[in-house]
This record gives C-alpha cells, structure tokens and sequence, in this order.
C-alpha cells in the first residue's frame, strides 16, 4: 500500500485558475456569492504544501472559532485568499493551493498568524 498527496492525485476535484491556483469545492454554501469588493466574515486553516500547520482561526484542541472579517479588495488580504473567496457562497468551504507568487509578497497583507 502507498499514499499520494492528494493534491498530486487531484484528477478533476481541482479547478484551475490561470493565474495557477487551485481549489476544491467541498461544500458549496447557500445564498449569494461573494465578489470583489465585498466584505467576508471567514474561518481557515492555513498549511504549507508540505502540511506544516502555520495557523487557523479554529482552536485545534477545542475546536473554537474565531472568525476574522476580511474585504476582498486585494489591498488588504493576499491576492491568492481574495481568489479563492471571490465566487463562493454563504456557509461554503474550499481547500486551496495556493502559489507562492499568490501569497504573502508584501508584509501588510492579512490574514498574518498571530504570535501568540
């Protein structure tokens, strides 16, 4: 028996955009899509490709949430996340693999891991 990463076995779970990011629509929501623009209220989780855990605004252990709220202008928030958000509905989910040059480039973008 032998694993795969899942995102190397992606097949067609994965839609592709042109700028190179993926993602997988888990659940699909209800209600209105988000668009640019817009100001979002979100949970994530945030892993390296590797799996490394970097940060969640859910309590691993107790399974809290601590949403943050986000404006999807890409001004505030990393061009990958507003890509990925942008298209998706009230109570949906997404896994996302997103590209370096889609990520943190400059160091006042959010979500920023909090050091505690």
């Amino acid at each position: 028996m032998w694993m795969r990463r899942r995102w190397k076995n992606s097949g067609s779970r994965y839609q592709k955009l042109t700028n190179g990011l993926r993602f997988e629509e888990i659940v699909e929501g209800q209600g209105p899509e988000a668009h640019e623009g817009d100001l979002v209220e979100i949970n994530y989780v945030c892993r390296r490709s590797n799996g490394y855990f970097v940060h969640s605004t859910v309590d691993q252990s107790s399974g809290e949430s601590r949403p943050i709220i986000l404006p999807l202008d890409g001004k505030e928030v990393i061009q990958g996340l507003k890509d990925v958000l942008v298209g998706m509905k009230v109570g949906g989910k997404r896994r996302a693999l997103i590209p370096p040059n889609l990520g943190y480039v400059k160091d006042n973008l959010k979500p920023i891991p909090n050091e505690d």
